[in-house]
């Protein structure tokens, strides 16, 4: 029997690399890829929400330690770029950090509560989105003036600033973010714009000549009924004048460095920094062109 002739390294491994895609797997590859993990870090008015997910099924356990948050992610991959991770921790003064860990087909979620901020609370809920959850900060024992703070920033509101100009502002950034994408962004589901909806409702209501809150249609409702206030914070994004008015409230909550990057947290937080900038920047563009004539 003559011996089987003797394979170079290169034909070697070219034929286990034949072998190997002819089984359809590689001692690399992981034959059910998970999908990657989406983050998103919200701040405004002393409250922060952290939201991360890979639409796949999750009953948000928060365990605490300290500083330190654990939350597992079933199913969950890396996410695509992982620099992103520290920059969206960087848009809440709570977060030190976040650091991700795949164990086996899960993701541990390590939260690090900033060693200079006060006492804070956190809550895990599941979010509005499918398969996302959700963690809550927020600095302990300051639901009272947190909120008187927002009612403060609101009162410092005027006609001007929901009238003529203003609204060519909300009307373009409107425009160019799409009534969807706002209206996500806007909705009642527990996040820390929640807290500036139902104050920003009410005094939109003390600043018309009638009390009325406008929708599309058009339909008016009474900011002094309470059922009213309730249906139009639903349908907080389609209200005439409170996008324009959150963001004066928002110039009076936040420190200058920051008020951008909560306008953005506020309408946009699901568009990449860079993008959201660009909205921004074309919609005070034109309400400057507006003021000019």
């Amino acid at each position: 029997m003559r011996p089987l002739p003797r394979l170079g390294a290169a034909r070697a491994a070219a034929l286990l690399g034949l072998l190997l895609c002819a089984c359809g797997t590689t001692p690399e590859a992981d034959p059910t890829p998970r999908p990657s993990l989406e983050l998103r870090v919200r701040h405004l008015a002393d409250r922060s929400a952290v939201e991360l997910g890979c639409g796949e099924p999750v009953e948000p356990e928060l365990r605490r330690e300290g500083r330190t948050l654990r939350l597992t992610l079933p199913g969950c991959g890396l996410p695509a770029r992982l620099d992103d991770v520290a920059a969206r921790a960087a848009g809440s003064p709570l977060i030190e950090a976040i650091a991700l860990e795949p164990q086996g087909r899960d993701l541990a979620v390590t939260l690090t509560i900033a060693a200079g901020a006060a006492e804070v609370e956190a809550r895990a809920r599941s979010s509005a989105d499918p398969g996302f959850a959700a963690i809550d900060l927020a600095v302990s024992g300051d639901t009272a003036g947190r909120e008187a703070r927002i009612a403060e920033a609101m009162a410092g509101a005027t006609r001007d600033d929901i009238t003529g100009c203003a609204l060519v502002f909300e009307s373009l950034l409107r425009n160019q973010l799409g009534p969807a994408a706002l209206a996500r962004a806007l909705r009642p589901d527990g996040g820390p714009q929640q807290a500036l909806l139902r104050p920003g409702l009410v005094r939109l209501g003390e600043l018309s000549p009638v009390g009325a809150l406008w929708l599309p249609g058009p339909v008016a409702l009474r900011a002094d009924q309470p059922a009213d206030l309730d249906a139009a914070a639903t349908r907080a994004a389609e209200v005439k004048g409170l996008v324009a008015l959150l963001r004066v409230a928002i110039a009076d909550l936040e420190p200058a460095p920051r008020r951008d990057a909560a306008l953005h947290a506020l309408y946009a937080p699901h568009l990449e920094e860079e993008a959201f900038a660009l909205v921004l920047r074309r919609s005070r563009e034109s309400e400057a062109i507006c003021a000019r004539h």
